[in-house]
């Protein structure tokens, strides 16, 4: 399973924005986040990359934090060119 979009599939979502509310929770999520995280900011995590990046849910593996860090990138992309 690919889970890095490709530069073509970001560039089709260039123009993408975040629900308001998706929004919020992305700026409490990024407040809050330390080292680990809690099952709640993790469900988030997943749930808005699945929505944004057009995947199904998909949980990865917390013993791999490189995806996640990743998937946290991904989601600062979208969420950055909302406010540019």
């Amino acid at each position: 399973m690919r889970l890095r979009p490709t530069k073509k599939f970001l560039e089709r979502y260039k123009y993408r924005t975040m629900r308001i509310e998706d929004q919020e929770a992305w700026i409490d999520f990024k407040a809050n986040v330390t080292t680990k995280l809690t099952k709640d900011q993790y469900r988030l995590l997943c749930t808005l990359h699945a929505r944004y990046l057009n995947h199904r849910y998909y949980e990865p593996c917390s013993c791999k934090p490189k995806t996640l860090v990743m998937w946290i990138k991904d989601i600062d992309n979208i969420y950055n060119k909302i406010n540019d």
